[in-house]
C-alpha cells in the first residue's frame, strides 16, 4: 500500500458551481434543408462532423485550458467544458431555450457531474423535435440508456438538435458518467475511525497551554485502512475537533498524492467512516445534497436530518483531483437523545401569529440550546422569522436583503 501526506488549507471552497443548463449568448446562424421525407439542420458556420456523431461547432476545453473539437473527441478522464455552449438559430424560439435547460433530464440524486443512471433524453418537447447524440455511445446512449465505466468515472459530450417550424438550434452538454467499482460496497464493510490519539505539543506550534482559550484538540491517525475503498495507508492526518458545544465543528483536511474518491456514493462511505470523529451520533442522518466543481475541487454536499426533520448541520467532502487537496469539514448538531421533534405550535398557526409565508420545521442550535423551530418569510417586510415550534415564542427576525 502506497504512503500518503497530508497537509491543511481552507481555500479550496471558493468554487464555481457546475452547471450543465447554462445557455451561452452567442448568436450564430442556422439554414435549413427540406426534403419531401427528411429535414435535415446545416451549422453555416460549424458544419457536420465526418461520423456524424455530433456537430463540430463546439469546442471543449479542459482544466489546463487546452481546447478540443467536438468531432475529435470521444469521452475522457479528465475535466472537460463547453466554450459557447448554445448555438441559436436565426429566430430560434423561448420554448427551445427552456427545452435545452429542462433536458437532459437525470435521476433522483443524479446530476451532470454524477450520472449513475439513465438520463432521459425525449425526442420530442410539445411542438420541439429533438435529435440527440452522444460522442461515446458505450457509455451513454443517444436513447440515454447509461453504461456506467468500472475503472475510472468518465466525461461524455451530449448534443441536441432543436426543431421547431423549420428553425433549429443546438445545445452540447458535458456529463459525468460516475465508475461502478465500489458500488456494490456497502456502509457494513466501513468501520469508525475512532481510535485517534492527541498529538503536537501545543507550545511547538506556539499556543500557550497555561493562558489559552483554544476550543479545539488535533489527533492523528497512523492508518486508514477501514476506509475500504483507498486501500491505503494515510499519515499525518490532522483534525480540528470542538466537540463540546451544542454544535460538533470539525475540520480534516489534507493532501492525498493520488485522491481515489471520485462518486457520491465514495464520498458517503469516506464520510461514513469518519462518523464517530465528526460527531455523527447514530440518531442523526447525513443525506446527499449535490457536487459543485470547477475542474480543479469537487465538493460533495450533505445535510443533516433527525427523524426526517432537517437541522442546520452539514459536511463538506472537498476532493482535488488535480490540485491534490482533500478536506472533510462538518458543522453537526449534537442533538440530545430524546428531542421531540414534534411541534407543539402548528404551521398554520405560526403563519397567521406571524404572518409569514413558505413555513417549515427545522431544528437549529440557539443561545447554547438545540430548538425545534418554525422558519419563514415575513409577507409585511424583506426579513426572515425563527419562531419556537413548542412555545410559539419568536427567537430572531433578520433582513433577506443583501447589500
Amino acid at each position: 500500500m502506497k504512503n500518503r501526506r497530508i497537509v491543511c488549507s481552507f481555500l479550496v471552497c471558493a468554487l464555481a458551481l457546475c452547471s450543465c443548463s447554462k445557455a451561452s449568448e452567442t448568436t450564430e446562424s442556422t439554414k435549413t434543408t427540406t426534403s419531401s421525407t427528411t429535414k435535415e439542420t446545416t451549422l453555416e458556420t460549424a458544419g457536420t462532423s465526418e461520423n456524424g456523431n455530433h456537430p463540430s461547432g463546439f469546442i471543449l476545453y479542459d482544466v489546463e485550458d487546452n481546447t478540443t473539437a467536438a468531432e475529435d473527441f470521444t469521452s475522457s478522464e479528465k475535466w472537460v467544458r463547453v466554450k459557447d455552449d448554445f448555438i441559436y438559430g436565426d429566430g430560434t424560439h423561448t420554448s427551445m431555450i427552456r427545452a435545452s435547460q429542462e433536458y437532459p433530464g437525470f435521476a433522483e440524486g443524479d446530476s451532470c457531474d454524477n450520472v449513475t443512471r439513465d438520463l432521459e433524453l425525449p425526442t420530442q418537447v410539445d411542438d420541439i423535435s429533438i435529435v440527440w447524440a452522444s460522442s461515446d455511445e458505450s457509455l451513454i446512449s443517444c436513447d440515454g440508456k447509461v453504461t456506467p465505466p468500472h475503472e475510472h468515472s468518465k466525461y461524455v459530450l451530449l448534443t441536441a438538435t432543436f426543431e421547431r417550424e423549420g428553425i433549429t438550434a443546438e445545445k452540447a452538454y458535458v456529463v459525468r458518467v460516475a465508475r461502478d467499482m465500489f458500488a456494490d460496497i456497502g456502509t457494513d464493510k466501513i468501520l469508525p475511525l475512532d481510535n485517534y490519539n492527541e498529538i503536537w505539543a501545543f507550545e511547538a506550534i506556539g499556543i500557550d497551554t497555561d493562558n489559552w482559550d483554544y476550543p479545539g484538540w488535533f489527533y492523528e491517525y497512523d492508518e486508514m485502512g477501514q476506509l475500504y475503498f483507498f486501500e491505503d495507508i494515510i499519515d499525518d492526518l490532522s483534525i480540528y475537533d470542538d466537540s463540546t458545544a451544542a454544535i460538533a465543528d470539525y475540520f480534516i483536511s489534507g493532501t492525498l498524492v493520488e485522491p481515489t474518491v471520485e462518486t457520491a456514493h465514495e464520498s458517503y462511505l469516506m464520510f461514513y467512516s469518519m462518523r464517530k470523529i465528526l460527531g455523527w451520533k447514530d440518531n442523526s442522518e447525513m443525506r446527499f445534497e449535490g457536487i459543485m466543481g470547477d475542474g480543479y475541487t469537487v465538493i460533495y454536499d450533505y445535510a443533516q436530518y433527525y427523524n426526517g426533520v432537517p437541522t442546520r448541520g452539514w459536511a463538506k467532502i472537498i476532493i482535488g483531483p488535480y490540485a491534490g487537496i482533500n478536506m472533510v469539514h462538518s458543522w453537526i448538531l449534537q442533538i440530545p437523545d430524546g428531542f421531540d421533534e414534534k411541534p407543539s405550535v402548528s404551521e398554520e398557526e405560526v403563519s397567521t401569529e406571524y404572518n409569514i409565508t413558505n413555513v417549515t420545521l427545522a431544528i437549529t442550535e440557539y443561545n447554547g440550546e438545540i430548538k425545534l423551530i418554525w422558519r419563514g418569510y415575513s409577507t409585511e417586510s424583506p426579513e426572515y422569522v425563527i419562531v419556537d415550534a413548542k412555545t410559539g415564542e419568536e427567537l430572531s427576525r433578520g433582513s433577506t436583503v443583501i447589500n
